[in-house]
């Protein structure tokens, strides 16, 4: 898959990862959707003053569940990873206090995958950094991660017919 353009800062738009996704849809006729949300908590990635700042978070499509991001033990786990069989596809954003993103995923029938969400913390050490999902096993559910603090926690809302 070819690199998703960025801002000037380095990041994609959420317009940008929205194309992109919306690149998939074929793909999706021959496989499954599996639906993510992140949503961040009032109160994210606070610095040792107390204040909040935004949090630069990825999401990592991949095939097997044993893989890392390269700079996960150096608090950067959302680095530009180089290709490799096993990771699929690469997105990131940032994300301020309070907000929520959406994402849905296209799998194959036929594939095993895991999506990997990590945080890159101001402050980095005891957090919960990352959260791996299984696709197959929340086949059912839309999992919904939730930025905390300083660490992330997976939830799951079974799916529903109503918005």
């Amino acid at each position: 898959m070819a690199a998703l353009p960025a801002d000037s800062a380095g990041y994609c738009t959420s317009q940008q990862l929205q194309s992109d996704l919306a690149g998939h849809a074929g793909t999706a006729a021959r496989g499954q959707n599996r639906h993510l949300r992140i949503d961040a908590a009032a109160r994210v990635n606070t610095d040792r003053a107390g204040n909040t700042l935004p949090v630069r978070i990825c999401v990592f499509e991949i095939s097997r569940d044993d893989w890392q991001p390269p700079g996960l033990y150096r608090n950067a786990p959302c680095d530009e990873a180089a290709p490799d069989p096993v990771m699929i596809r690469q997105m990131q954003h940032i994300l301020t206090p309070g907000e929520s993103r959406r994402y849905s995923f296209a799998i194959p029938r036929e594939a095993t995958r895991w999506l990997l969400v990590a945080a890159e913390f101001h402050i980095p050490g005891k957090n919960k950094n990352t959260v791996l999902i299984n696709t197959e096993v929340n086949k059912n559910s839309n999992v919904v991660v939730v930025v905390r603090e300083r660490s992330l926690t997976q939830m799951k809302v079974p799916v529903s017919d109503k918005p």
